[in-house]
Parts: structure tokens; C-alpha cells; sequence
């Protein structure tokens, strides 16, 4: 069966996008440039480009190479003839900085030298999509609160007390109305040592009759509850 893998750089559109971003220990680039709306596809026996005699630049491929067949399954060739994924230099960058640029047809890694191509490879490391489940949740947000026809999920911020069976009882009440609970994740409040915020996702549409009876049990045992919205989700 031939493998593909998509290698994805939407959030790369424009100059600038990573400006926002904490220093990190793989520099950003200096600019992303995306070709089109598509990603990359990747496939067994793409071919990686690298420039004549360049010793070095051939090494940075091969690490990448063993780091893809490696994390995805696919064998990547390493070549210096010309290939859908391209390495080379470009002084005008500077020393460690880098630019990529990607499209349907290829994609190009060009560093000011040798350190610049690295990082670059190290970026793309981190965008590629090697699980065909994974999905990017979006959220709309609005001044004035609006619940769309449909919504059956809910999403919920609590707080809770640091004393034995605080989660519990709130688990307990989800339970007790015959409501699914899709997801829970705990977060650390800032400053405090012992006090956790809990997010919880809930099948349960702001219009039936259990979701309100539940928010109002909530607030008589929660230090905190945060109705985040309503909505539907489509993958």
C-alpha cells in the first residue's frame, strides 16, 4: 500500500506569522510563503533536492529522511538531482535564518547557511500530519451570546474546591442526568498552588431540559462556573 502523509503550512500564509510567537529552540522563519490552499503531499520515494557537493546540506537531509521513515513510514530518497522538496542557500537570509515556501508541487527550504536549512527542516518536523484522525477545533466568538439551531454541545470552565471529592460531585451530577461527558482536562490557575480550573465538553443542547438543571446544581458546589457556549461540531 503506498504511504502519503500531508505535510501542512497553512498557518505559514503570510510574512510574519510566526511575530507572535515565544522564542523557541528552533528559530522562526524569517518568512512562510504558501502556495495555494493545499499542502504538500508526501509520498514513498519523493525525492529530497540538495545542492552539489555540499557534504553537509546531504547529512541534513538523510537526518530528516531517517526522522520521517521513522515518526510517519515513508522513505524519503535523498538526491542532488531535482526533487519535490528542496534545500539550498541563500546568503541574503543571514547566518541561522530561513524561508520556506510550499505549494501543491513542492516545497523549498533555503537557509543563509548550512544551521539555517536545519532549523528549517526542524520547522516542518513539527508541521507534519502523520494522523489522519487529528482535527483543528475553531470557536466563534460574539460579543452579544448566540446559541445556532442544532448546537449539542456544551462546553463548560469550573472551578473547584482542593478538598477530597470536589470532582466527584460534579462527575456524579453529569451522571445523575444522563449526559455524556466527551471531554475533561484540568488547568492550573495562575498563582496557585493547590486550585485547578476543570474544562468540561458535554452532549447536551443548551435547550434541554437537563443542561439547566445541571448548571444550577453546579453552582451551589463549584467556587466557579463558566458557560462557554453551545454549539455543533462538524469534522
Amino acid at each position: 500500500m503506498k504511504k502519503t502523509i500531508l505535510l501542512l503550512l497553512a498557518a505559514l500564509s503570510a510574512a510574519g506569522a510566526f511575530a507572535a510567537v515565544p522564542p523557541a529552540l528552533v528559530p522562526q522563519p524569517r518568512l512562510a510563503v504558501c502556495d495555494g490552499d493545499e499542502g504538500l503531499q508526501l509520498a514513498d520515494g519523493v525525492r529530497i533536492s540538495v545542492p552539489a557537493n555540499n557534504v553537509v546540506l546531504f547529512r541534513v537531509a538523510e537526518q530528516f529522511a531517517q526522522w520521517m521513515e521513522r515518526e510517519a513510514g515513508l522513505r524519503l530518497a535523498v538526491a542532488e538531482s531535482d526533487g519535490p522538496l528542496r534545500l539550498t542557500l541563500d546568503e541574503s537570509l543571514g547566518a541561522e535564518a530561513y524561508r520556506l515556501t510550499v505549494g501543491p508541487d513542492g516545497l523549498l527550504v533555503a537557509g543563509g547557511t548550512e544551521a539555517g536549512v536545519f532549523y528549517g527542516l526542524q520547522s516542518l518536523q513539527d508541521r507534519v500530519q502523520n494522523e489522519h484522525g487529528n482535527y483543528t477545533r475553531f470557536i466563534c466568538i460574539a460579543a452579544k451570546p448566540e446559541v445556532y439551531p442544532g448546537a449539542d454541545r456544551t462546553s463548560l470552565l469550573v472551578t473547584l474546591a482542593n478538598e477530597p471529592g470536589s470532582l466527584y460531585q460534579v462527575l456524579a451530577r453529569i451522571y445523575g442526568y444522563g449526559i455524556n461527558l466527551t471531554k475533561l482536562e484540568s488547568r492550573p490557575i495562575p498563582g496557585s498552588d493547590d486550585t485547578f480550573r476543570f474544562y468540561f465538553d458535554l452532549e447536551a443542547s443548551v435547550y434541554s431540559p437537563e443542561l439547566p438543571k445541571l448548571l444550577g446544581e453546579l453552582e451551589s458546589i463549584c467556587e466557579h462556573v463558566c458557560y462557554l457556549g453551545s454549539y455543533s461540531e462538524t469534522v
